[in-house]
């Protein structure tokens, strides 16, 4: 299966057509005296700068989710424990960032060579076809992970979970899909944990709009069948 870039590349006039609306904004926000969310973390960065790194309160920092943190997000915590033995330990998953690349650990000031920086191959969560599933989907879509190398989007991971299972289904129309997805929802079964991925703004506007209506007509049999 052909998958379209998620990541296209950015000519020259894209980026001079995506600086000129941050110009503007920096402009107003300077004009109107406030300051945005990434102002906030490089104030508290100063701040934390000038203080002596001696008389710091932490013993430690934990971070989760680091890959969706900016350059200064991750100096922060940094500058709270600098280089102290087990005094900062970082945790994320780059095949799970929602804003790709930006900078590297190195321009913090972090080095993770060597035995610093460790892999978790044990996957808790996803049962084993489940996990091989989607591992298949995102297999040619490499990502920088926090450890700075380039991975190929299907790793090694090792499932803890041996239950569950993939039901594929290749239908001959969208409707006949929409049918046979409302079918399956409508199956007697636990749907708490249940979601659809949709790929586009539209579709999610659209499955919204058939699961809504499909709620709504199930909702009317059920309140015509108690009618005496």
């Amino acid at each position: 299966m052909v998958r379209r870039s998620r990541r296209p590349r950015l000519t020259r006039a894209h980026r001079e057509a995506v600086w000129a609306p941050y110009e503007e904004y920096e402009r107003l926000r300077a004009e109107r005296g406030v300051h945005d969310f990434n102002d906030i973390l490089a104030l508290a960065l100063a701040e934390s700068r000038a203080s002596d790194p001696a008389a710091s309160p932490y013993g430690a920092v934990v971070v989760d989710e680091v890959q969706d943190l900016t350059l200064v997000g991750i100096r922060l915590p940094h500058s709270l424990t600098g280089d102290a033995p087990n005094g900062l330990l970082l945790i994320g998953d780059g095949q799970q960032a929602v804003r790709p690349g930006g900078f590297r650990l190195s321009e913090a000031g972090i080095d993770i060579r060597g035995d610093r920086g460790q892999v978790l191959r044990t996957n808790y969560r996803n049962a084993a076809d489940t996990l091989q599933a989607a591992l298949a989907v995102v297999a040619d879509d490499a990502f920088e992970d926090i450890d700075e190398v380039r991975t190929a989007g299907r790793r090694d991971v090792e499932p803890v979970l041996r239950r569950g299972g993939v039901t594929r289904v290749t239908l001959h129309s969208a409707a006949e899909h929409d049918q046979a997805l409302l079918d399956a929802l409508r199956a007697p079964g636990p749907l708490g944990g249940s979601a659809v991925l949709c790929p586009t703004r539209r579709a999610i506007d659209d499955y919204h709009r058939l699961l809504t209506r499909g709620q709504r007509r199930r909702a009317g049999q059920r309140g015509r069948r108690r009618t005496p």
